[in-house]
């Protein structure tokens, strides 16, 4: 029997227990006590379903803190499709139009990038970089806070662990260095420093077009930014 046929059927007899349980306690308990023991029955199925390896005392911890930092919407782009996720709030419903912007930037831009190319830290920095750059010149209004300037002091703690990166690229690459979740990280660090590397070769290249800076190789932004020792104190790639 597959998996959800029998999820389905544990439901209903679920509710219907919940079901009799009320009718048979409705004459002499209150509303808020039914309430209660509904809800403490149902926690039964929790117990015995939860994972041995879970602990109880960090289930609330999120797996990416900083995402709770963009107000309300995020994206993801799936090649030839794009994913929006929505918190229903003013601020929210105000950003969907950047980050369709910046989704839809990776979509075209997969047209060259190769496979994999979220799991290489040089690719992935500046094709984040790309896209806010192309999001932000759409909809300056509406930059988020990982497209914000990195402080001198960020920056070199920055761009070290992005040169560790792209020596020895790391599983946990994007939780602890695009999202900033590793010790000494500002937030959004790797977003930050890709949004500033391309834009800084975009203000010192004004007359390209989106197409044509679109489909630049990752390592022009890198050369570029290297060359006007945009990181004073760090070593070169």
């Amino acid at each position: 029997m597959p998996p959800g046929v029998l999820f389905a059927f544990s439901a209903y007899a679920l509710y219907s227990c919940c079901d009799a349980i009320i009718k048979g306690l409705g004459h002499g308990l209150s509303v808020y006590e039914i309430a209660f023991f509904t809800t403490l029955f149902s926690l039964v199925p929790v117990f015995l379903t939860t994972p041995k390896n879970e602990n109880w005392l960090q289930f609330w911890r999120l797996k990416n803190p900083w995402l709770v930092h963009m107000r309300g919407v995020s994206g993801v782009s799936l090649g030839g499709r794009i994913k929006i996720f929505v918190h229903p709030t003013i601020a929210g419903f105000a950003r969907v139009e950047y980050i369709a912007a910046h989704e839809y930037h990776h979509e075209v831009a997969r047209m060259r990038l190769p496979p994999g190319w979220s799991r290489d830290p040089l690719e992935a920095i500046v094709a984040e970089g790309k896209a806010d750059a192309f999001a932000v010149r759409l909809f300056p209004r509406l930059s988020p806070p990982h497209t914000d300037p990195l402080t001198g002091d960020e920056k070199r703690r920055v761009w070290a662990m992005f040169q560790q990166q792209l020596a020895t690229p790391t599983g946990s690459f994007r939780d602890d260095f695009m999202f900033g979740g590793a010790e000494g990280m500002p937030q959004w660090a790797g977003y930050r420093l890709g949004f500033e590397m391309v834009n800084s070769y975009l203000q010192a290249h004004p007359d390209l077009s989106i197409q044509t800076w679109t489909m630049l190789p990752a390592r022009e932004f890198l050369d570029a930014f290297s060359r006007k020792g945009q990181v004073r104190g760090s070593a070169g790639p």
